[in-house]
């Protein structure tokens, strides 16, 4: 049997997301042997790039059946699509960490390396998960999957848009755990599988949101 190349793709495009997220786990547990959270927070320019590789490591495997449905939709040159797709949707999430770099320097020193407040960041993240607003978000993701856009560059940066608004107070609760925190990232990676891959259903919403609950009152409470 015959498969032409257009049917392809759609299967290409999602096992190349997935060779470039493995890359970047490689990068991240190889950074985390030599550099600590303070050292890649140091600087603007220290924390965007190990920013970036955390979000092409973390986003992109729940981030396969949109490329996918994209390059589906595609003619051509599928391979630059989706890479400006991918690109767009990373720009998203390079734009929101060097934001929110910004507004984490402008706390208390004290409060950046404290459990209680990590913990806390992580309760408000799993309390948000049950708001109105971030359901809406995780639906508009999985619409997106099921109706690419047809823009890569446009398609890409709303499906981060939407992406981030489903997932950032999770993603914040991560600088205050420590961004070289490895087993923090994983976890973290799991949520966000569950957020956009899990049929959008109050069963899957609920688990995730009290799961957060729980760690964060863990973290907060709990001794190292």
């Amino acid at each position: 049997m015959n498969i032409s190349p257009a049917d392809r793709a759609p299967t290409q495009a999602g096992v190349a997301t997935v060779i470039v997220a493995a890359i970047a786990w490689g990068v991240l547990v190889a950074q985390s042997a030599w550099v600590g959270s303070m050292g890649a927070m140091s600087t603007l320019g220290a924390f965007v790039a190990t920013w970036m590789v955390m979000m092409t490591a973390m986003m992109l495997p729940a981030a396969v059946p949109f490329v996918s449905g994209f390059v589906r939709g595609t003619r051509g040159r599928w391979p630059l699509e989706a890479a400006v797709l991918v690109a767009a949707y990373l720009a998203v999430w390079t734009a929101f960490g060097a934001v929110a770099h910004g507004l984490y320097s402008l706390l208390p020193p004290a409060w950046m390396d404290q459990r209680l407040v990590a913990g806390l960041a992580i309760v408000a993240a799993g309390l948000y998960a049950f708001t109105p607003i971030q359901r809406s978000f995780q639906v508009r993701c999985h619409a997106m999957c099921a109706e690419p856009p047809r823009s890569a560059g446009a398609g890409g940066l709303e499906y981060g848009m939407s992406c981030g608004g489903c997932s950032w107070a999770l993603m914040v609760a991560l600088l205050f755990l420590g961004i070289s925190n490895l087993a923090w990232m994983v976890a973290a990676a799991g949520v966000v599988l569950v957020y956009k891959l899990a049929p959008p259903r109050p069963r899957w919403q609920n688990t995730a949101a009290i799961t957060l609950l729980a760690a964060g009152i863990g973290v907060a409470l709990l001794p190292v």
